[in-house]
């Protein structure tokens, strides 16, 4: 189906008054959507490697690198990249969960052939043997299912992350890259990732951006539509922003028992919506709330 196809049919059924800002929505959604796929993210082996760099300092008071031996990962979108960053420093295991599969094994190979350039000329020591069995494991990911739990290396990636099973694994980090503000249902995966590091005392460590992603000129402009408004532009996507504010965030983590170690805001104060154009749920919205459009958060379980 064509990209005019889609919005043709996006658009049906919903009054006339409506129609244009729903085509505007679908057109900055695919400008971003494209902006993305052509270097802004997993698909940029230099954007991975600047995305292992800050996880891999999460369990450091120092701001020192610390390489954790299993590392888990929520959505890491057109290769998993940042794992392999992890895997190349020391780690053993790496579990990639995704509501999509996006990832493709020549795409992940490719990444990690420019990533190994990328630690070597950054001084970092890496044998071939280990470049070797990470490469095999990604071309045989039936030998990871098999040697699961052991110290050998294992690459999971697991699409849509429902399937994985009963029991997740138990890891040291379990971290996400802008990625949460686009889970539509954020109290249980906050409640699984509670589980999947409780067992080995890990840490997971999150960077959420909260802005409105082009769905308005303003970058808070998405709290200013009304549920009903956002329906008809977010359409029939299956899935876009969930729209959450950092204290819903913050109220998971509270709620599911984490201990919070580091609370980083970035805040942009224009161009902005005024207070009084929040709608819905958002009218009462708090101070912090309305001015945070980033934040990357460190927690580990009480």
């Amino acid at each position: 189906m064509s990209f005019i196809e889609k919005i043709r049919q996006s658009i049906e059924g919903y009054p006339f008054i409506y129609r244009p800002a729903i085509v505007l929505s679908h057109l900055c959604f695919s400008s971003l959507y494209n902006k993305r796929k052509i270097g802004g993210g997993t698909d940029s082996a230099e954007y991975c490697y600047s995305v292992f760099l800050r996880h891999s300092k999460s369990k450091s008071d120092n701001g020192e690198e610390q390489i954790p031996e299993r590392v888990a990962e929520l959505g890491p979108g057109s290769s998993i990249g940042v794992g392999l960053c992890f895997l190349l420093a020391g780690a053993n295991q790496y579990y990639a969960f995704d509501a999509i599969e996006h990832a493709s094994t020549d795409g992940n190979i490719g990444i990690l052939n420019e990533l190994v350039n990328i630690f070597r000329s950054a001084g970092r020591e890496i044998s071939d043997d280990r470049i070797s069995l990470i490469r095999d494991r990604l071309t045989n990911p039936a030998v990871s299912a098999e040697i699961e739990g052991n110290d050998d290396i294992v690459i999971k990636y697991v699409a849509p992350w429902q399937n994985y099973g009963k029991r997740l694994p138990d890891v040291d980090l379990f971290f996400s890259q802008a990625v949460l503000e686009h889970v539509d249902e954020l109290d249980p995966v906050y409640a699984v990732i509670a589980e999947t590091i409780r067992k080995r005392k890990g840490i997971i460590s999150h960077v959420i951006d909260l802005k409105s992603h082009l769905i308005g000129i303003r970058w808070n402009e998405h709290w200013a539509f009304s549920d009903t408004v956002w329906k008809m532009l977010r359409s029939r996507r299956p899935y876009l922003i969930n729209r959450e504010p950092l204290s819903t965030h913050i109220n998971l983590l509270e709620k599911y028992g984490y201990n919070i170690l580091k609370k980083e805001v970035h805040t942009i104060n224009r161009p902005s919506i005024r207070t009084r154009e929040l709608k819905g749920r958002f009218k009462n919205m708090q101070d912090d709330d309305f001015s945070t459009s980033e934040c990357y958060l460190t927690a580990t379980l009480k």
